[in-house]
């Protein structure tokens, strides 16, 4: 249904309200600077606790904006943050069994998770040496993906198309 005349009763159906797109707008550059943020954190830090902060603040924005989100964008999501939550509950495990043998196998078994999950969240390949930056922004791509941001960017420009179009005739 698109092209010429079909695009334009297309493009009349979206809903263009300026407070529905910021809403969405704003969730997703703050869910962006946080999954950067998060990125940033893990390459400093390695698997650290801290991804708990992380999960936790990712989970609030989606929170927060709930009503302007998907069902198909929180399932999306949502496995990026609970392995953020599971890395950081693993690194606790770790560091509060340190020293007591009768968690030796445990520990060890959590540490090549966490390793794994660590591996798989910042899309590391064990065959090839990452350059932080690159990792960083691949992760950054999966999660714009997700948020369709791509898709957006494309449903303005129509839409300021159409807009033009539409000054042009009149």
């Amino acid at each position: 249904m698109r092209g010429g005349e079909n695009e334009g009763r297309w493009l009349k159906k979206i809903p263009t309200d300026p407070f529905f797109a910021n809403k969405h707008v704003e969730f997703c550059e703050e869910y962006m600077q946080e999954v950067h943020s998060t990125v940033l954190t893990l390459y400093r830090k390695g698997p650290t606790d801290l991804a708990l902060n992380h999960a936790g603040e990712l989970h609030k924005l989606r929170q927060k904006y709930a009503a302007w989100l998907t069902d198909e964008i929180n399932e999306k999501l949502f496995p990026f943050e609970q392995a953020l939550r599971s890395l950081g509950a693993d690194q606790q495990f770790i560091a509060t069994t340190t020293g007591h043998p009768q968690y030796n196998e445990g520990r060890t078994e959590k540490i090549h998770k966490m390793y794994d999950d660590f591996k798989r969240l910042l899309t590391i390949d064990d065959e090839k040496e990452e350059d932080p930056e690159i990792a960083v922004e691949s992760v950054k791509k999966k999660v714009r993906e997700i948020l369709d941001i791509e898709d957006l960017v494309q449903l303005r420009k129509a839409l300021i198309s159409e807009a033009r179009s539409s000054l042009k005739h009149t």
